[in-house]
């Protein structure tokens, strides 16, 4: 218990915090607490984050070649400065040559275990929205690497599901459908 009130109080400041970075660390520690613990992979946090981004953006009049070019601008300057606030607070590593992040097992756990139940099933479907987004539904050979990177993830994922949440019936919605059928081809 102590190692992991340890953690708590590093984790309090970012929350704290009013800036959108902070908001985003924040929520990127409890997204990564439903996937594996080792090398996520830096275009799991991009796509994280441009789901924020396009949920919590205001709508405007522009194109969406535009909008998706601004919206790519800010994500790849987000995705380094919110990895730095976490790597600050000794909350993740980062593998600059892998381009991927590493969570201490401990800590993992407790980002999980800190969520309320309703939390945990909200990050546990964020999560499940993110792994199925970034993975393409024409299986490009080009993405070979990236699903093999995400095996893991998607294999604890399952994990999690199964026994922290045994009474949920998934697939429950199409968008769980269209995730599990992504899953299935990359575990195939």
């Amino acid at each position: 218990t102590n190692i992991r009130s340890t953690w708590e109080i590093p984790f309090q400041r970012l929350v704290e915090q009013p800036s959108r970075e902070y908001k985003y660390a924040v929520d990127l520690v409890h997204l990564f607490a439903f996937m594996h613990f080792q090398s996520i992979p830096e275009i799991v946090i991009q796509t994280a984050l441009s789901r924020e981004y396009a949920i919590s953006s205001p709508k405007t009049t522009r194109g969406a070649v535009q909008d998706a070019y601004d919206l790519w601008s800010d994500i790849s300057g987000w995705s380094l400065e919110v990895i730095n606030l976490l790597a600050d607070h000794s909350i993740l590593d980062y593998d600059l040559d892998n381009s991927s992040c590493s969570i201490h097992p401990v800590v993992h756990e407790w980002a999980r275990d800190r969520l309320s139940e309703e939390d945990r099933e909200f990050w546990l479907e964020r999560a499940i929205g993110v792994l199925s987004d970034c993975i393409s539904p024409l299986m490009e050979a080009s993405q070979a690497k990236l699903r093999r990177q995400l095996i893991r993830h998607i294999d604890s994922l399952l994990s999690i599901c199964k026994f922290t949440f045994p009474n949920l019936s998934l697939p429950r919605t199409i968008m769980h459908c269209t995730a599990f059928e992504r899953f299935a081809a990359v575990l195939a």
